[in-house]
């Protein structure tokens, strides 16, 4: 049986880049739904609006939540850009397209020449 320890390299702070940590990013909610039982289904995110997790909790929980994590709910603006990226990550670049020529084909608008 060998000795693990002496492999393993010792984790060190490169001096002058102290290691940081998430309690001084923002912290955003978006509420996706609130269902007819007071249970609020939202996304969460840490630093940037379009990194979430989904979570789900009773009005009170959620409203004890976002005061904790001194959360602020993203303007619609960033709800535009999460659900934007969120397509383009479901769709890829080709099913953007074809969604972008159905609109166009649906509003009148024709491919340029």
């Amino acid at each position: 049986m060998t000795d693990d320890t002496s492999k393993t390299a010792k984790l060190t702070l490169v001096p002058g880049n102290p290691l940081k940590t998430a309690d001084h990013l923002p912290r955003y909610v978006r509420v996706t739904e609130r269902l007819p039982n007071g249970v609020i289904a939202f996304d969460f995110a840490v630093g940037t609006p379009d990194m979430f997790v989904e979570l789900i909790l009773p009005e009170d929980a959620f409203e004890a939540f976002c005061e904790n994590n001194s959360a602020v709910h993203m303007t619609l603006e960033q709800s535009a850009e999460v659900d934007l990226e969120m397509e383009k990550y479901r769709y890829g670049e080709e099913g953007m397209e074809l969604k972008r020529a159905a609109a166009r084909m649906r509003s009148g608008e024709h491919e340029p020449s």
